[in-house]
């Protein structure tokens, strides 16, 4: 299960390079992370996950995440394109980091 979560942690990362420009996403970075949801968190089912803001990331493997979902680092870049996408932005800069990375907590979640 762990490897599940890092292939897709990885993968996700390695997805967002067409997310990096500027005209097809907002870098939420530190700021992002404070500001509130723009879209309900109803609309993604991530009304589910709002107790993992503030957790580690290993508690999620065990979670039935949606298949579309997306992890930000805090310092990436996020698509806010699709409603109904849950993301997930984590503490560390990049969302591949927080794989090896014990202290990396969950900071945001949102719909987008």
């Amino acid at each position: 299960m762990k490897r599940k979560i890092a292939i897709a942690l990885v993968g996700s990362a390695l997805a967002l390079g067409a997310c990096q420009s500027t005209n097809g996403g907002t870098n939420n970075g530190a700021e992002g992370a404070k500001s509130a949801n723009s879209t309900n968190l109803s609309t993604c089912g991530g009304d589910k996950f709002t107790h993992l803001v503030g957790k580690p990331i290993p508690p999620i493997s065990d979670l039935d995440m949606p298949g579309n979902s997306r992890y930000y680092g805090k310092d990436e870049a996020t698509a806010n394109d699709e409603p109904k996408r849950f993301n997930i932005v984590v503490s560390t800069e990049n969302a591949a980091e927080a794989i090896d990375n014990p202290e990396a907590k969950i900071i945001r979640i949102f719909c987008g």
